[in-house]
């Protein structure tokens, strides 16, 4: 059973989450309904028909919400700038040091 330390951070997380998904449609220049039928064609079109509207999307966007694997999937599909999947699951993060090649 989760400590309620560990589910109010598991909750910064999902609304951090949400923020970069409302940064995602914001770049696409659409409201909710518009991002919401978006979202529904695109997982059809990869075999998972789910329903969404916007009360769905607000939900998602304001963290109340979670994301399955393939809605974080499409949404990095759907950025406009191309931030990708890692951004929009973590957020910014700093790359690992290059490992050395042994030789």
């Amino acid at each position: 059973m989760a400590t309620r330390s560990e589910r109010m951070q598991r909750r910064i997380l999902w609304v951090e989450r949400g923020e970069r998904i409302t940064l995602v449609r914001v770049a696409m220049g659409v409201n909710g309904d518009a991002f919401a039928l978006v979202l529904e064609e695109r997982l059809a079109a990869y075999g998972f028909p789910r329903h969404y509207d916007k009360a769905k999307i607000s939900r998602i966007e304001s963290g109340t919400r979670d994301l399955t694997c393939e809605e974080a999937a499409v949404i990095a599909g759907l950025d406009p700038e191309r931030r990708g999947l890692l951004w929009l699951i973590f957020g910014k993060r700093k790359r690992p040091p290059a490992r050395e090649s042994r030789a």
